[in-house]
Formats: structure tokens, C-alpha cells, sequence
């Protein structure tokens, strides 16, 4: 059975979280297809997330569609290289931005990074994500319904 590793979270973690991620029949972790983010001019408003079978989870304010969306999709057998979250004094020390980058980046002549947030930030998180899959995440939601902070789950 795999176990996922939990990433370094930025943000205000006070209050409860969700966890989102899933095992097969197996008991393997699956690994994250499709993950997306809505963001304005001081923090990340929402995120989803979808495994490789379909299954989604939605935190915070993802379909407040009138703000800007960055998604990214996965194709298998991608894994993390880098990644960083970071957070703004701004709004509570909320998460401000995301940012990973995937082993396309150095194998395809597409650019393999996500980004999601304004640029600037107070505090950030060097996830040490080298070579992982992203099998998930931990969500903090804010009462106001935007993520107050954020850590991924990967596997080796």
C-alpha cells in the first residue's frame, strides 16, 4: 500500500482542513490529473482537484467564475520536480500563489509549469517534491470561502 507524504503547507493553517486523495483496489495512491486554481489580486480564491478516475474535490470559491483560472493537467506517469507555495500578510496570510514544475519541462518542448496567483508574497514554501507524484492535497478554507493555506500530497 503506498503512503502519501504530506508537503510543507504555507498559509493560516488555524481552524480545520480537508483532505483530499484516494487508493485503487490495490491500495495504490493514484496520482492527480487535473488541478486547477482561482485567484485574484491577493490570494487564491478556490482549487479543484481530479484523480486519475474521475473523482474531484472543489475547496473554497473555485466556481466564483468571474475571477482568473489556471489549471493544469497531468499526463501519467508525470511527476513534480519543484514546487512552491507562498502566502500574503494581505488577507490573513492566506495562500497568495502556487507554482510547481513537471519532468515535461526538461523532456517536451511544451512549457510544463503552473502558476496560479498574484505575484509578490510575504512568506514561501520550497516543497521538496523532487521526482514525486501528486496523489492530493490539504486544504485550509477560510469562513469568507477562499483557501487560507495549502500542502500537497506526493509519492515517490
Amino acid at each position: 500500500m503506498s503512503t502519501p507524504r504530506l508537503t510543507d503547507s504555507i498559509g493560516n493553517t488555524g481552524g480545520s482542513y480537508h483532505d483530499f486523495f484516494k487508493t485503487d483496489s490495490n491500495g495504490d495512491l493514484l496520482a492527480v490529473e487535473y488541478f486547477a486554481a482561482r485567484w485574484d489580486g491577493d490570494k487564491v480564491r478556490g482549487i479543484r482537484v481530479r484523480l486519475m478516475d474521475g473523482t474531484n474535490a472543489i475547496y473554497g470559491g473555485f466556481n466564483d467564475v468571474g475571477y482568473p483560472l489556471s489549471s493544469y493537467t497531468f499526463v501519467p506517469r508525470e511527476l513534480l520536480t519543484k514546487g512552491w507555495l507562498r502566502d500574503s500578510g494581505y488577507g490573513r496570510g492566506s495562500l497568495r500563489q502556487i507554482q510547481f514544475q513537471t519532468t515535461l519541462t526538461s523532456t517536451s518542448p511544451y512549457y510544463a509549469e503552473f502558476m496560479a496567483g498574484q505575484g509578490g508574497f510575504d512568506n514561501e514554501a520550497n516543497l521538496l517534491v523532487y521526482n514525486s507524484t501528486m496523489a492530493g492535497v490539504r486544504a485550509w478554507v477560510n469562513p469568507d470561502n477562499f483557501i487560507s493555506a495549502l500542502a500537497f500530497y506526493v509519492y515517490p
